[in-house]
């Protein structure tokens, strides 16, 4: 059984404040850690909405603060780093965790995030590329010339020879990529890529690597004893979410006939829309046991949109008292 803890904190303008959601983030992650959860994951894009912009430093804080639980950053927008500062970050991440912390990079989608850090975004695979070769070289710990000079970056990472190094993305640029440079692959739900990218490792010569497949199952928001007076309570919040999603996915669409098939978020004026297309679920304790025994994974977004950390906290106790013993 695999249970996952997801935050990405970004908050509709009538969410909790960033303020309270980063440090519930920890709190739960605190929390998730004591009760046997095996992921604790986070995401990066740059938004008006406080989606989290720095993965790397939300997931230094949460190795500090647990003891047992993986870490995923999904994703990190490798072309909007410096590839010596994200050589660095990484391996000081890699040795705060002892190893837990794992990173999932991509090439980015969205033209702002690009204009944000004045970076050219039709080179992106080609910065792409370039960082994953100066990463490498750099976790080596040994000399080598970068820009003209001779360069050494320590500390070296925990792990060795290096940390795996896992592709996201939604276009078979990505996937061959992944079986190319990585060591897995992880694109978005739904998707029809992941085939290819396993047939690309076996072309090469490859063991294909790990591919998140399982994760998108089991997608919980909210436990309530309730889900229809839940739906009341944290419906906008989850309305809020999925919807700002969908703009993504509009964008996602645009650049890829591979992610018009695939992308999940359609647009939803209601909540009993939202209901029905199943992106954010709000279920009851027998239904969160039922749901995690059949696709033998559980994931929860207890912050979703904002949803204030009080709220947040009366689906977690309940998961505590009635779905985690269940699941044994």
């Amino acid at each position: 059984m695999r249970l996952i803890l997801r935050h990405d904190l970004r908050a509709a303008p009538f969410g909790a404040p960033h303020s309270a959601l980063y440090k519930a983030a920890i709190d739960q992650s605190i929390w998730a850690d004591k009760v046997g959860f095996h992921t604790i994951m986070t995401h990066e894009h740059h938004c008006e909405d406080g989606y989290i912009p720095s993965p790397l430093v939300l997931a230094a804080a949460i190795a500090g603060a647990t003891r047992q639980a993986r870490i995923e950053i999904r994703i990190a927008l490798l072309p909007l780093y410096d590839p010596i500062r994200m050589a660095e970050d990484w391996a000081v991440l890699d040795l705060i965790s002892e190893g837990r912390a794992d990173v999932v990079v991509a090439v980015g989608y969205r033209r702002y995030e690009f204009a944000l850090f004045g970076v050219d975004y039709d080179t992106r695979g080609q910065r792409m590329d370039e960082a994953i070769a100066i990463i490498k070289q750099a976790w080596t710990g040994e000399p080598f010339e970068y820009r003209g000079q001779t360069v050494q970056i320590t500390p070296r990472p925990y792990r060795q020879p290096r940390p795996p190094i896992y592709f996201g993305g939604n276009s078979k640029a990505a996937a061959r990529r992944a079986a190319r440079e990585g060591d897995g692959f992880f694109p978005p739900p739904n998707s029809t890529l992941i085939d290819f990218y396993q047939q690309e490792c076996r072309r090469l010569g490859k063991t294909p690597g790990p591919d998140g497949r399982m994760d998108h199952n089991g997608n919980i928001a909210f436990v309530a004893e309730d889900p229809a007076a839940a739906w009341d309570e944290v419906g906008r919040y989850l309305l809020y979410q999925h919807n700002a999603y969908a703009v993504f996915a509009v964008e996602a669409m645009s650049r890829s006939t591979e992610a018009q098939a695939t992308f999940p978020f359609k647009p939803a004026t209601t909540r009993q829309e939202l209901a029905d297309l199943r992106t954010y679920l709000i279920v009851s304790p027998d239904e969160a046991v039922r749901m995690a025994k059949e696709s033998g994974v559980m994931v929860l977004q207890p912050l979703a949109g904002g949803i204030p950390p009080d709220l947040a906290r009366k689906s977690l106790d309940l998961v505590e008292r009635k779905v985690l013993p269940a699941l044994g």
